[in-house]
Order: C-alpha cells, then sequence, then structure tokens
C-alpha cells in the first residue's frame, strides 16, 4: 500500500467501484477501503440502465454485463398479477435483448435513442464484474474489511483512519482527495456533518431471496422481468433476478409490528406463499428488512471530501434510479477529479460536481417518489380483483387500465435516463438558442446535454470514437479552421481528439457546425465558427472562473411529505 493516493474511495459497491474504473480509465490511483467482506449478496437493484450501459461498454465491460444478465431471449415485459399463478391485470411488452436487436430497436425500458441497450442484472452480479476488474488494474488498489474510522484535512491532503478487521489494527493513509460512497448510513458524510433531507423511513420492505426450481415453468403467466403482485393479503413485486439458477427474490411492503427478527421467516413464507399463489417448493436463501426513504444532501462536497451515490441521495426503488444515478455521479466527479490532478483544470471545477449532479438527486426523489404514489394508489381496492365471472374481469380491466395509465412514465424513463441537462453549469457555455431549446428531451446538441449519438457509415457509432477527453466534433468536415483553438488548447494542457465527419446523419442532430464534448458525453460549447477569444472560454472550460457561494438551506419544495404514504 502506497503511502498516499491521489484518491480515496470509502465504499466498494457499484457506485464507488465505477469511480475506480472511470479514474484508472484516466490514469489516477485508487485506493479503495471497504468495511463488508466481499460485494454485495443482496439483488437491491436489478436494472443497469441504458445510460449506466453506454458507460459500462466505455469501461469495457458491456460483454460481461450481457454474459452474466438476464439471458438474451428472456422477455423484458412486465407484468402485473393477482398472483404469479393467478389472474393478469395488465402488462407492458417489451423484447428480449435478442428480438430488439433483430428488430434494430433500442426499446427495451422505453429507451429508444441510446447507445446501448439497458441490462437486467442482480447488483450482486454487477459488483462481482466491477471487483473482477478492479482487480485487473494496477493502479487501483481495493481493501475489504476496512473501516473507515475518521479523516482529517493535513498539509493539503486529508488523512484517513481505518481499522482492518482481519488484522485487527488501527492504519492510516494520505490522499489528495476522498470519496464517500459509502451509502445510506454514510460515515463520510455523518464524519463531515452534512445534513440531509427529505422523507426518511417512508416504508419498510421485506426482500425474499428463495430459490425455487422450474418455477418459471410452473405457472401459465409466462416469462417476465418483473411480475407486481396485487391482492388482499399481500403486494409486492416478484423478481426472477437468475432464471438460469432458478434465483428469485420478492420485495414487499411490511408493517413495521408484524416483523421481528425470531419470525422473519414464518413472516416471508406466509407473503411468498401468497404471491405464487399456488403450491411449489422452495428454499428461503435471506430475508433482509430495509426501508425505503426521499433524500437529498445538502451538500455533495466540502473542501477535499465528496459523496456519491446513496451517500447523497436516497430514492424509492420505483424506476431502477438510485444505482443508475449514482453511476453517473461517478462517472461527472471521476473525469473532472482526473483533469485536477492532472494540471489539466482549475480545482474550483470540482465545485461543478455538486451544481450538476444535486439538481437531478432532486429530480430523482420527485421522479421516484411520484412513481412509488402511483403504484401504491392502484394497488388499492383488491378485494374482488381474484374473483371469477363477470365483476372481477371488470375490476382486473378497470385496474390494468389505471396501472398503465399511471404507472406509464416508470416503464418509459427516456427523458430520466439520457434527458437530463447541465445547461446552468458554469462550464457549460450555453447560447441563446440553447436557452430557447425545450429541455426535454429532444435529440439536438444543446449546450448542457448528452451528446446525440448515431451509427457512422464507418460502421461504427459517433460515441463509441469520442476521446477521453474533450472531443472537437466538425459536422461539415474540415469547413471551418480550427487550428488556433487547438494550439491555444494544447498550450494550457487539453488536447481535443478532433473528429471531422462529413455525415448527414449528424447533421441532422448537431445544429452548428462545431460542438465541443466533455469527456462524459455531454455538451460543453457549440457554434458554426471558432471561437473569437480562446483564452476566454478555456478559462469557462477549465473552471478558472467560477466563483461559488453555497447555501446551506435545503430547496424544501423536492419533497415528498411521509404522510402522503
Amino acid at each position: 500500500m502506497r503511502e498516499k493516493y491521489p484518491v480515496i474511495i470509502v465504499g466498494a459497491g457499484s457506485v464507488g467501484l465505477t469511480l475506480a474504473l472511470e479514474l484508472s480509465n484516466r490514469g489516477i490511483p485508487c485506493l479503495i477501503l471497504e468495511k463488508r467482506e466481499s460485494t454485495s449478496t443482496q439483488p437491491k437493484c436489478n436494472l443497469v440502465n441504458a445510460r449506466s450501459m453506454e458507460h459500462m461498454r466505455r469501461l469495457g465491460l458491456e460483454e460481461e454485463f450481457r454474459k452474466q444478465g438476464i439471458p438474451s431471449n428472456y422477455s423484458t415485459s412486465i407484468k402485473f398479477l393477482t398472483s404469479l399463478g393467478g389472474k393478469k391485470i395488465t402488462e407492458f411488452k417489451f423484447p428480449s435483448f435478442n428480438e430488439a436487436v433483430e428488430q434494430k430497436k433500442i426499446t427495451a425500458f422505453g429507451c429508444k435513442k441510446a447507445t446501448t441497450l439497458p441490462q437486467r442484472i442482480s447488483q450482486i452480479y454487477t459488483e462481482r464484474i466491477l471487483r473482477q476488474k478492479v482487480d485487473k488494474e494496477s493502479v487501483l488498489n481495493i481493501l475489504f474489511n476496512c473501516e473507515v474510522t475518521g479523516f482529517n484535512e493535513v498539509d493539503s491532503s486529508i488523512e484517513v483512519t481505518f481499522f482492518d478487521k482481519k488484522r485487527l489494527e488501527e492504519k492510516r493513509v494520505k490522499g489528495s482527495y476522498l470519496v464517500g460512497c459509502d451509502g445510506a448510513s454514510s460515515f463520510v458524510r455523518n464524519h463531515l456533518n452534512i445534513k440531509m433531507d427529505g422523507a426518511k423511513s417512508i416504508k419498510s420492505m421485506l426482500g425474499i431471496q428463495f430459490h425455487a426450481p422450474n418455477l418459471r415453468y410452473a405457472h401459465k403467466n409466462g416469462d417476465a422481468i418483473m411480475y407486481f403482485i396485487a391482492n388482499p393479503r399481500t403486494k409486492g413485486v416478484l423478481i426472477p433476478y437468475d432464471p438460469k439458477k432458478d434465483l428469485w427474490v420478492y420485495q414487499t411492503p411490511l408493517q413495521k409490528e408484524s416483523f421481528t427478527a425470531s419470525v422473519k421467516v414464518e413472516v416471508a413464507k406466509k407473503v411468498l406463499t401468497e404471491a405464487i399463489g399456488f403450491d411449489i417448493k422452495y428454499k428461503i436463501l435471506e430475508v433482509n428488512k430495509w426501508d425505503t426513504s426521499l433524500m437529498v444532501a445538502r451538500r455533495y462536497k466540502k473542501d477535499r471530501a465528496f459523496l456519491v451515490g446513496d451517500a447523497v441521495h436516497l430514492f424509492t426503488p420505483t424506476g431502477g434510479l438510485g444505482m443508475n444515478t449514482g453511476v453517473e455521479d461517478a462517472i461527472n466527479l471521476g473525469w473532472k477529479l482526473a483533469l485536477v490532478l492532472q494540471k489539466k483544470a482549475d480545482p474550483k471545477i470540482l465545485e461543478t460536481y455538486e451544481l450538476e449532479r444535486r439538481p437531478i438527486g432532486m429530480l430523482g426523489v420527485r421522479e421516484s417518489g411520484d412513481n412509488a404514489k402511483k403504484l401504491l394508489k392502484v394497488s388499492k381496492g383488491l378485494k374482488v380483483i381474484e374473483q371469477k365471472g363477470v365483476l372481477g374481469w371488470v375490476t382486473r380491466k378497470i385496474a390494468g387500465n389505471i396501472i398503465r395509465k399511471k404507472t406509464y412514465k416508470e416503464f418509459h424513463s427516456e427523458d430520466m435516463q439520457l434527458g437530463f441537462s447541465y445547461i446552468k453549469s458554469p462550464i457549460c457555455i450555453s447560447d441563446s438558442i440553447s436557452d430557447r431549446e425545450e429541455s426535454s428531451f429532444s435529440e439536438t446538441n444543446r449546450v448542457g446535454s448528452r451528446a446525440p449519438n448515431k451509427w457512422l457509415s464507418i460502421g461504427k457509432n459517433l460515441h463509441d470514437i469520442l476521446g477521453k477527453e474533450y472531443t472537437l466534433l466538425k459536422v461539415y468536415g474540415d469547413e471551418v479552421d480550427t487550428k488556433p483553438f487547438e494550439e491555444t488548447a494544447k498550450k494550457r494542457g487539453l488536447k481535443f481528439k478532433i473528429l471531422s465527419l462529413n455525415e448527414s446523419i449528424l447533421q441532422k442532430v448537431y445544429l452548428t457546425k462545431l460542438t465541443l464534448i466533455r469527456p462524459d458525453q455531454f455538451i460543453a460549447w457549440r457554434s458554426d465558427q471558432a471561437p473569437n477569444n480562446p483564452d476566454e472560454l478555456l478559462d469557462k472550460l477549465q473552471g478558472k472562473t467560477i466563483n461559488v457561494n453555497h447555501s446551506s438551506q435545503p430547496q424544501k419544495d423536492i419533497f415528498i411529505a411521509e404522510s402522503n404514504y
């Protein structure tokens, strides 16, 4: 172990490991400290969405995610049933991966404009894949059974104290920066005395992992990636998180008074029997109780310490936003830390991490909370939903229509995956046209938005050939002379990758001749001509002109009152 690391990461979950790989990809050594013995054994998150899969593709992990995830011929549909063996209420039909590829449609989970398809995969396997990649990176050092117990700034660095639970000894290590990816009860956040605002412990949930051989074939409702169960005795979601191994999880709201450690297996068996709806042999592997929350931290950073993922935002599981929002946090922070450590940007650029990502955290609170409320509303009035005859049929028909209307957005979340924008960021140099463009997802090179991706005549897509740092895209070839701009940037430590592509498919969505694309594939600047004053533009891009006045007051309007649930 080195005496000092450029970055120390606390937490080796999906988000912390992604951050480590993003930094490693840019040549930045990291130390990762994890208090657990290994990566996750719980399938809390079962979706790596389209945007996150774009990052996994860029990190060279897409093939492994496809291999270890849900089989490529497995349906990704969402079904609403009275029980697994009961009556169908409604469904959202989505193709399998193979079908989507054959149809040349990126439609799974409602995302048509992504570089690649989302992947249904358990968090258990997501963390394993990321950890295996981390182990291969020479600049990364990961230590399990090591719990951080304190840290403080010393001589323009952070000294971190941690307890090695295997060797039973306390150790110290220094880092230039510290990043807390240590989850909802974040030690780093608490040590920084950063408060969370919102609704805590909205619902207690029971997660039941179980093994049920041939359960997939024992009912007549067909394959789905999620079965939402609604009957008078239980409501929740059944997920076949590994159909190849007959592994399932059932997640259901829990009355707090009905659960104690001594009766958890009995409670689990009871609700699981009602959710399945017929007799079948199964073995309960693990039962976990956890609470859902809607919270955002008041700050995402303090001095040399940063917070990422669940350490700064907590969502309900509806919509699959939690881990995926954390992955985007990690990517956003990662490239900025790399530029600063490589002396290619001013340290003030790190202020834009909070400025850009906290509004997205607040948006996630609103969206996931809204999704949860709608699901709870449509699950009420279930007394006759299982009934035979006309009354039951009419009830299911009405319920199905309400469900499709109320929950459509949750399962068609293109805006949340690809449409968020950093247009107000000081390192996104907006123009009058960008300011007037629609804020909802439209596939153009609007400043602050994700760069539209298209497959090119050379047989590759645009995102696959972007540079690791900034890319200057010319969609009409070398029509505009940018040499002075490029030379000025190079003298200041920024070397742009130049893409001169005269492709009509790009000219339809890139509305200017020049577009400067950030390392995270977002638009930093655009114009029809090279900048008149390159130094002024580069000062902004490198964070030299940033002046932030932090407010400790939370934005109360983002929060959904606990009483609404």
